[in-house]
């Protein structure tokens, strides 16, 4: 018991030295990947231009917590369906964020994807309401 909450606490930790790490770079590194969002005064009321690396900061996180769940802990079936469904968030966000997707064509896709999902779900393994 006290060893899963070392690896837990080690886990978080490392997971959370991660986020900060990227914070702390995330100006060179939307620079050098050209992940900058610029202020149009239509949708976006930013002042300044802001760096495109907040779900990518979070979704290396989530990586890295499943990662271990992977290697080290018994996988899933529904480790791996919430991974994938993350994955496609985080695609659909970037391909938003450099082609300017409409929020009418990513909620019908987003629609259809977990629609899909969820036919594929065995009940008991995949929780439907994720």
């Amino acid at each position: 018991m006290i060893n899963i909450q070392i690896e837990i606490i080690i886990l978080l930790s490392l997971s959370l030295l991660l986020i900060f790490t990227i914070n702390y770079f995330r100006n060179p590194i939307s620079k050098i990947t050209k992940l900058i969002d610029y202020p149009d005064n239509l949708r976006k009321i930013h002042s300044k231009p802001i760096p495109l690396l907040g779900g990518i900061m979070i979704f290396l996180s989530f990586i890295l917590i499943n990662s271990y769940l992977i290697f080290f802990e018994q996988f899933s079936k529904s480790t791996l369906t919430i991974f994938i469904s993350c994955a496609v968030c985080l695609v659909l966000g970037l391909i938003d964020d450099v082609r300017k997707v409409s929020y009418k064509n990513k909620f019908i896709f987003l629609t259809i994807f977990f629609k899909f999902r969820s036919k594929l779900a065995n009940k008991e393994d995949i929780p439907h309401n994720i």
